[in-house]
């Protein structure tokens, strides 16, 4: 497929070097070429630097490398990542994505093809598989259906029988947003640090465009969807990000502040009542989620110091 637009990747990494890899032979096997792949690394130790050097060496009109001197999480690093190309420019669309996803070769054809055919959308995005199987990743892409809450569903399994269909919220795994929709959104929010950072550009660009997902279009991401998911998701660390950043996302786009404030009480209360019906790490969680909800009303958010990551 020939194409005149010109694609911009960002990929953000942190010492995953050979998924970083397996992602990057993949933007380089697209039906339609990628113009420039900027990556930015969250200070990786595992040898990343050396592998992308040598892609640099292969392709040294496409790639751009960014080494951060610390981890600023997933959301710093697409912050600077967005920041690098409103400031470099000349592109059309963007292509964001971690570096455990890989696209199918046709991927980005895919993508460009409903925008031809739907030129008032300005957000693409395909659908996520759990490896390589066909097992879809269902939880990244979802739908507002309660507005005074901004409570989302995950979207029902039958619309993948659609061609494509609309989602007012998707992960930063192969999204596709275009130059002028950026222009007016910004960037993301690098204090989130991890998770809801997406969400939350979703919920920005609602103002100037719809999501589009296309469903043939295929994007490989989490290898071992339970590893990564539910054990991941346990660590305590995870947990504090997960509660503080979803309130985030409340406080923000919750327009009447009695329900806001409201709903934020009321999640705290469950909260509680669950991390004291589990028992375990009671006190230590309690903490933890009790400083959260703080930071969240005083707005101290970014990397949390006294959340231990290990």
């Amino acid at each position: 497929m020939k194409s005149i637009d010109k694609i911009a990747v960002i990929v953000v990494t942190y010492n995953r070097k050979k998924l970083l890899e397996r992602c990057l032979n993949a933007l380089f096997e697209q039906t339609v070429p990628v113009w420039k792949i900027c990556i930015v690394d969250n200070a990786s130790t595992d040898g990343s630097e050396v592998m992308v050097k040598f892609f640099q060496e292969n392709y040294p009109e496409q790639i751009v490398y960014i080494q951060l001197k610390e981890n600023t999480g997933g959301a710093g690093g697409f912050n600077k990542g967005f920041r690098w190309a409103k400031q470099y420019g000349g592109w059309n669309w963007l292509l964001v994505m971690d570096d455990d996803a890989a696209p199918a070769p046709d991927y980005i054809e895919k993508l460009l093809v409903r925008a031809k055919q739907f030129p008032q959308v300005r957000s693409f995005i395909g659908t996520e598989y759990v490896g390589y199987t066909d097992r879809i990743a269902y939880g990244g892409r979802r739908v507002i259906d309660k507005e005074s809450t901004v409570r989302t569903v995950v979207v029902p399994g039958e619309f993948y029988n659609k061609d494509y269909f609309y989602v007012d919220t998707a992960v930063f795994v192969g999204l596709m947003i275009h130059h002028s929709v950026v222009e007016k959104a910004g960037y993301p929010d690098a204090s989130f640090f991890i998770y809801y950072d997406d969400t939350d550009y979703c919920l920005k660009i609602r103002e100037y465009t719809k999501i589009m997902h296309v469903t043939d279009a295929r994007i490989v991401h989490r290898e071992n969807y339970e590893q990564n998911v539910v054990i991941e998701g346990q660590k305590l660390w995870r947990m504090f990000y997960l509660y503080r950043n979803e309130l985030v996302i409340k406080k923000r786009y919750i327009k009447r502040w009695y329900i806001r404030y409201g709903w934020i009480l009321k999640n705290y209360m469950i909260k509680i009542a669950e991390i004291w019906k589990a028992g375990d790490q009671r006190w230590k969680k309690f903490r933890l989620i009790s400083r959260a909800t703080w930071d969240v009303l005083n707005n101290h958010l970014g990397k949390a110091a006294y959340v231990d990551e290990e």
